[in-house]
């Protein structure tokens, strides 16, 4: 355990939070985490980094932003897990030497290698740099893992990241919606079933343009996903193409992990 972190059972710490804002939290099964104690420039800076991006993304969706502006407080809550994760480093944005980065999810924060392994278990179906899948109807595709391997979040040595997902944090842009059942599991719990989307996922959310393509999927809750715990998350298409399906939420890293521009190929 890091100097100035204590360990809490998570459920317990988060949920009466996630309860009054009326939003759910999946844990895998993860009990007991450490947690790091934010100092009030560390608040802040996480809630610049959230209502920046929050400022743009309600240009483009209103309902969207609201969704998603519901769910701050308990990305705060989320950002003292990440600092216990991460040795207690300070929280800054933007990043610089020595503390935890945060930002909104990129691309290369989910898929940070281009061969994963077991020292580096970025297995996922995106494809490189982007947030396009290629899908195929009735084949699995996954999120996070692959059909024999779970996903960790990058463990490398002063590069380590977390994440957390937003609730409904599963998008898709430009294409009719492929997906229609969904799963969740990790190395702690494998037990839960299949959940199907929304019945009227095929009508776009409202945005703030003549014509919209913005989807929004329902997720089980918020999703961490952290260095040290293996998670699967699979999606089952009915219709098969390509789909760009972002991920929205937080990542907190390590300054090393993009202190330099971060390309993969």
């Amino acid at each position: 355990m890091a100097e100035g972190t204590r360990s809490v059972n998570i459920k317990e710490y988060i949920d009466p939070v996630a309860r009054n804002l009326g939003v759910d939290m999946f844990y895998g099964g993860k009990d007991n985490v450490e947690i790091g104690k934010l100092e009030e420039h560390e608040i802040l800076a996480v809630e610049r980094c959230f209502k920046r991006g929050l400022r743009l993304i309600r240009k483009i969706s209103d309902e969207f932003a609201e969704i998603l502006e519901q769910q701050e407080p308990l990305f705060l809550k989320w950002a003292e897990v990440a600092k216990g994760q991460l040795d207690n480093k300070p929280i800054a944005y933007p990043a610089e030497s020595g503390t935890i980065g945060v930002g909104w999810i990129f691309p290369q924060a989910v898929k940070y290698t281009a061969t994963p392994s077991a020292d580096e278990p970025a297995y996922t179906s995106y494809k490189n740099n982007t947030w396009e899948i290629d899908l195929s109807a009735g084949t699995s595709a996954y999120i996070f893992g692959d059909a024999t391997h779970d996903y960790r979040a990058c463990p490398t040595s002063g590069q380590r990241c977390f994440m957390v997902i937003a609730q409904n944090g599963l998008v898709e842009i430009g294409t009719t919606p492929k997906i229609r059942l969904m799963r969740v599991t990790t190395q702690g719990a494998s037990k839960y079933a299949y959940w199907p989307v929304h019945p009227l996922i095929e009508i776009p959310v409202k945005i703030n343009k003549e014509e919209s393509m913005l989807y929004i999927y329902n997720t089980i809750g918020m999703i961490p996903v952290y260095h040290n715990y293996g998670i699967k998350w699979e999606i089952v298409p009915t219709y098969s193409g390509t789909s760009v399906l972002p991920l929205v939420g937080l990542v907190f890293y390590e300054y090393d992990f993009i202190m330099n521009k971060k390309y993969i190929s």
